[in-house]
């Protein structure tokens, strides 16, 4: 709304204002005239019958006048405003209730409308690809694999391209852009990049255009082309200055020259944290002709009328004919897994916002039902007005509007306050949301945000409306009028209603408290995790090697010979090493085929899949993994020498049951391409190196013997880790000034960075609980005070007839525990059934946990009977004669 606009509505309301006014003021002349001209024409004519006889002509007037508002509609205009005046009146009168009314309510409406913000923009905003419902992100789906899914070889992915026709289109890129950096090296120093290789079709599959430039053609993505790239909107922002002669231009990425064809729209950003585009076919070509090599995942458009079940049973055809076709580097049992593109962005996402959304949903009902109890509080003490408008011919329509014209007071500045909650909510929701979280970053508290708190504020105003008019019936009217009858009787259903508020209430509150118990209960189980590696004084730091002098496997092998050798000199550390991957830094990893000396082929095949690692010598004193049993790698195990490995505990005692039956026995790696065979010279402990939740199988190769790259240096100091990171920057540039340094990180912040969404939900629902918790006790108080102060004579005359004040005490606190204890029973039973919905959130706690829900029931009785105590306590303190005489 304007200003101009709101200036405009505020003169509209002062002029109905002056509109009464005037028609006072011309009512009192009007008459007085009328009377002077009875008298003047009718001499002799008392001036009492003149006034009389004017009055009736003016009411005669003034009834034709009314009647022609109401046909232009104005007479419902006129009466709405006098009752919305009169409304704010009342609210005005009772500043206590106005006040614990609007708050209550407005944090509730704060913190659901800050959620659906968070909510709108993780699931609801379509995503900016067109007819995204038809876009398909298809892998093979590998029952033996760690993460479920298996990847596609090159040669497989051309298969598929030919042969389906369920598909307009497919694109194929690596499943991550974790592992495909480039170095950008320019003005400002060399910086690590972040890239997707993609085959042409890519940007036609999204349904997205650069908007600079053009996409990959079909010659560029061929071997031996020219190298071309197509960056993100934010790396040409922040590295280029966004500047439009981009185009053409030539960067140097990890020491290759790139021509620059392309800048993506700022919302194009699939895959996830990809800086810059570049044709797959300029991988090497060992890699693409391998069809065992797999490293690819597939995204399609579906054609339309196709369903996904109609795509699976033709995608399951293709995969059969390849095992088939190609028995030697194709598994059998693979099946394909077909998931929509938004399932994928979205990730893990909704069911954490889901249950928060919910969560919020049930804090509001809370907050509803305290409001609700302090309106049939205040009707109490309004009934005889209430009985008398209805005696006086009010129906329960005209209550409604009187009631809703006070709801609509109550709920404007409701909806303001809600709306401010909302914006200060959303903004501790971004501050303190891990990255993982998708939507929460660009949440803002849109339209829709802001029209889901104006529902909520009016059906609010509905509420108030209807209460009355529901609370209210004849009999009501004639007991409310005769002598004080209402102080003993109640106020029939009314008193039905506000009793059923108290359990209704306690309900909620019990769903709430168990799922927070649950939340918490789960992320205290999650830091007792014994992560198998030491986190104090580690720092770690990304090196990817880039170059043409870098291609070679020795040299990549003899620059972590140096680097570590450097490192190690130095008085600040302790231990350095380098390894592949670091501790949880994701579920993306080396997935690694074995089999034990002894095995039979089909035996071998059954294996559990392990994770693979290769590591230099100190690497687990540097990082702080205990040695179980033989020995740790030393420079002697170089690539001539005998193969040698290190296993962790879990793997050794599957096949041998215990670590020191496994030194000296063989294991044999890669059993697709024939493998060779190793000795096991140690045995580890067990570490969390893909999952905070869980270890897995381990396998170590030295970093001799391997020409898979390392990529991580980790390093224990001898003091503050942090400290050490421009150390490490300047030793790394005297071995080259061109490698760049990135995700320069302490074990102590990636352990943190692991919990984060297990943190950031146990914080949301221990803030809702603890809400939920001071919003019950507050709401089963109220409802108890009202009670016993309505009762008040009541309990005086018991008083009086010789009732103890202890039998009186007795008798407020179990008619309250009663509706609490049935409130607290059903909440079990509803949390016992919602609970299951927390499953993919908890570790190592069932959503069943019986002591959990002992606890929450415990909490709230005493809650309960703490809120039940007071006010009984303090309306027998009154003398009886008092609670004898209170109207």
């Amino acid at each position: 709304m304007t200003a101009g606009e709101m200036w405009r509505r505020l003169i509209f309301f002062s002029r109905w204002g002056q509109f009464h006014r005037d028609v006072e003021e011309e009512m009192e002349q009007h008459v007085a005239m009328k009377a002077q001209a009875h008298l003047d024409l009718q001499e002799g004519m008392p001036p009492g019958e003149a006034r009389n006889a004017a009055q009736r002509e003016f009411g005669n007037t003034l009834l034709l006048r009314e009647r022609s508002r109401n046909q232009r509609g104005w007479g419902v205009i006129e009466a709405l405003l006098q009752d919305l005046r009169y409304g704010a009146r009342m609210l005005r009168k009772n500043p206590g209730f106005t006040v614990v009314a609007v708050v209550t309510l407005a944090l509730g409406i704060g913190i659901s409308t800050a959620i659906f913000s968070v909510m709108y923009s993780a699931l609801l905003r379509p995503l900016p690809y067109r007819d995204q419902r038809r876009i398909m992100v298809v892998w093979k789906g590998n029952p033996q694999s760690v993460s479920t899914v298996g990847e596609l070889s090159y040669q497989e992915f051309e298969d598929w391209s030919r042969q389906s026709k369920s598909f307009e289109a497919m694109a194929a890129m690596p499943t991550t852009v974790y592992g495909y950096a480039f170095t950008l090296n320019g003005p400002g120093g060399p910086r690590e990049i972040e890239s997707a290789r993609v085959t042409p079709s890519f940007f036609s599959v999204l349904g997205v255009h650069p908007k600079l430039g053009r996409s990959f053609s079909a010659s560029e993505d061929s071997p031996g082309a020219a190298p071309t790239v197509i960056m993100s909107d934010a790396l040409w922002w922040n590295q280029f200055n966004a500047d439009a002669k981009i185009i053409g231009r030539n960067i140097n990425l990890s020491g290759v020259g790139y021509t620059v064809i392309g800048v993506m729209p700022r919302k194009c950003t699939f895959p996830a944290g990809a800086e810059v585009w570049t044709p797959l076919a300029l991988m090497p070509q060992k890699l693409l002709q391998n069809r065992g090599a797999v490293f690819l995942q597939v995204i399609g458009r579906l054609r339309t009328g196709v369903s996904i079940e109609e795509a699976k049973a033709e995608l399951t055809g293709i995969i059969e004919r390849e095992a088939a076709e190609y028995p030697e580097t194709t598994s059998t049992g693979r099946f394909p897994v077909v998931t929509p593109l938004p399932e994928i962005v979205i990730g893990s996402t909704r069911p954490v916002v889901y249950l928060l959304w919910a969560a919020s949903l049930l804090l509001l009902t809370i907050g509803c039902m305290n409001a609700t109890s302090l309106l049939f509080a205040r009707l109490l003490v309004r009934t005889k007005e209430v009985a008398v408008r209805v005696a006086l011919g009010a129906t329960r329509g005209n209550l409604f509007r009187q009631f809703s014209a006070e709801g609509l007071a109550l709920a404007v500045p409701v909806a303001l306050l809600g709306v401010g909650a909302a914006r200060v909510a959303l903004g501790v929701l971004v501050r303190i949301a891990p990255q993982g979280v998708y939507g929460i970053s660009s949440a803002t508290l849109n339209s829709a945000a802001v029209v889901f708190a104006c529902a909520i504020s009016l059906l609010i105003a509905i509420v108030f409306g209807a209460a009355p008019a529901v609370a209210f019936g004849p009999t009501d009217v004639e007991r409310f009028l005769r002598d004080s009858g209402e102080r003993v009787a109640g106020f029939g259903q009314g008193i039905r209603f506000r009793n059923f508020i108290l359990p209704a209430e306690l309900f909620v509150t019990t769903i709430l408290l168990v799922g927070a118990a649950l939340v918490v209960h789960s992320y205290y189980n999650l830091q007792r995790v014994k992560l198998g590696f030491d986190t104090r004084n580690v720092l770690t730091a990304e090196i990817r090697l880039s170059g043409e002098k870098w291609r070679n496997p020795t040299a990549r092998q003899n620059f972590f010979r140096e680097l570590i050798e450097r490192l190690q000199s130095r008085p600040e550390v302790a231990y350095a090493g380098a390894v592949l991957l670091r501790p949880l830094e994701g579920i993306i990893g080396w997935d690694a085929h074995y089999e034990f000396d002894g095995q039979d082929a089909e035996t071998a095949r059954k294996n559990p899949i392990a994770n693979l690692e290769v590591v230099t010598p100190d690497y687990f004193r540097a990082i702080g993994t205990p040695l179980i049993a033989g020995r740790y790698f030393m420079p002697t195990d170089m690539d001539s020498s005998e193969s040698a490995v290190i296993v962790n505990e879990q793997l050794s005692k599957d096949r041998f049951g215990s670590a020191a039956d496994s030194i000296g026995k063989r294991i044999r790696l890669g059993l697709e391409d024939g493998g060779h065979w190793s000795e096991i010279v140690g045995v580890v402990g067990n570490a969390h190196y893909r999952d905070l939740g869980q270890s897995e199988r381990d396998i170590f190769l030295p970093y001799l013997q391997t020409s898979i790259p390392l990529r991580y240096v980790v390093v224990r100091t001898k003091s503050d880790p942090a400290s050490f990171t421009p150390i490490l920057r300047r030793e790394v540039e005297r071995i080259d000034k061109d490698q760049a340094v990135a995700h320069v990180r302490t074990m102590g912040k990636m352990v943190e960075s692991a919990e984060a969404t297990a943190r950031f939900s146990m914080l949301l629902f221990l803030l809702f609980g603890i809400s939920a918790a001071v919003l019950a006790s507050v709401g089963v108080y109220g409802i108890v005070s009202e009670s016993v102060i309505h009762r008040r004579r009541e309990i005086g005359i018991r008083m009086a007839l010789g009732a103890q004040r202890g039998d009186v005490l007795h008798m407020v606190i179990r008619e309250g525990m009663l509706l609490a204890g049935m409130g607290t029973a059903a909440g079990i039973v509803g949390a016992l059934a919602l609970t299951r919905f927390l499953r993919s959130m908890l570790f190592e706690i069932k959503p069943t946990d019986p002591w959990t829900f002992v606890g929450v029931a415990i909490l709230l009785t005493i809650v309960a009977m703490a809120a039940c105590y007071i006010p009984a306590r303090r309306v027998l303190e009154v003398d009886p004669m008092v609670a004898l005489r209170y109207e």
